[in-house]
């Protein structure tokens, strides 16, 4: 129960922190340079989600425990961190933004969705329509309402947005990794077998649809840094998200079901700091201060 709090805690901070980085603006970039952003949120909210249902289907045929967790984990994207990786790997910042929040915008409502239509019978609460309808409202409770408030405060008070931020951030990556070392002592003999099931796919998962973000933004003709911004914002997914959905009561309340995004989440800042390395030594590379402070 103290875990699952801790995680409901980290998940409010982090849409919080990246309501603080939003504006306006970076839902307007759709109309002014749409297609980079279709691109990218293709690339998140259609192809990785199929991509995660072959893999998973793949790897855990007949089992729906390890099936669904992985499941979950690629119906949850826009992990706040994406912005810095963005930043560290001298990626299109405004656009990594633009992605993040559009893509939290239209993902609670796309999991409800998805989760009741196909697993209603694993989640808390009564079946129908009022399932769905009540799934909905409690994810928007914990994502969308936070990064809403988060919007509004800097709008509100601008000056003492840049420091409570980075304090919040930090905060909830602090969180974050209280709550895996928390839920892996908890479960310390699952640790192991949960490396051996999902090391591989989500290695196989990092890769691919990486891999396909880079050519997919290639084959559109999107600019260097573009492309780099789509592939940290398809590498780096909510996982705070997806172990509250997972574990909390109010939705599928299994543990078991987090291991997961557990797993993908330590495997991800793994496979972000490899293509930071690459793009250290990339021709294509600049700063992007300047594509930063036009997004402030």
């Amino acid at each position: 129960m103290i875990m699952e709090l801790v995680l409901l805690i980290c998940l409010l901070a982090f849409m919080f922190g990246l309501g603080l980085g939003l504006t306006p603006l970076d839902f307007k970039r759709v109309a002014t340079e749409p297609k980079p952003v279709v691109i990218g949120l293709t690339c998140q909210l259609v192809m990785l989600p199929l991509i995660g249902l072959l893999i998973a289907w793949a790897f855990y045929q007949g089992n729906l425990t390890f099936f669904l967790g992985l499941f979950i984990l690629v119906l949850c994207p826009g992990g706040s961190t994406s912005n810095l990786f963005a930043d560290l790997c001298k990626a299109d910042v405004p656009l990594s933004f633009t992605l993040t929040a559009l893509s939290s915008l239209v993902s609670p409502f796309v999991l409800a969705i998805v989760l009741n239509a196909f697993f209603s019978d694993m989640l808390a609460g009564s079946a129908g329509l009022s399932a769905m309808l009540s799934t909905t409202m409690k994810i928007l409770t914990i994502s969308l309402l936070p990064m809403l408030l988060g919007m509004f405060v800097r709008a509100r008070y601008p000056k003492a947005r840049l420091a409570l931020e980075a304090s919040i951030k930090k905060i909830a990556v602090v969180l974050l990794v209280i709550a895996i070392v928390g839920i892996g002592y908890q479960n310390s003999g699952q640790i192991v077998p949960s490396f051996s099931l999902y090391g591989v796919p989500c290695a196989i998962l990092l890769a691919s649809t990486m891999s396909l973000a880079w050519f997919t933004g290639k084959a559109g003709g999107l600019k260097y840094k573009q492309r780099m911004a789509i592939v940290a914002e398809v590498g780096i997914q909510n996982g705070a998200m997806a172990m509250t959905i997972a574990s909390h009561e109010q939705f599928f309340g299994q543990k078991e079901l987090a291991f997961g995004p557990m797993v993908y989440s330590l495997m991800m800042y793994m496979a972000m700091g490899i293509v930071i390395a690459i793009s250290r030594f990339s021709p294509n590379k600049s700063s992007s201060v300047t594509a930063t402070l036009e997004n402030p």
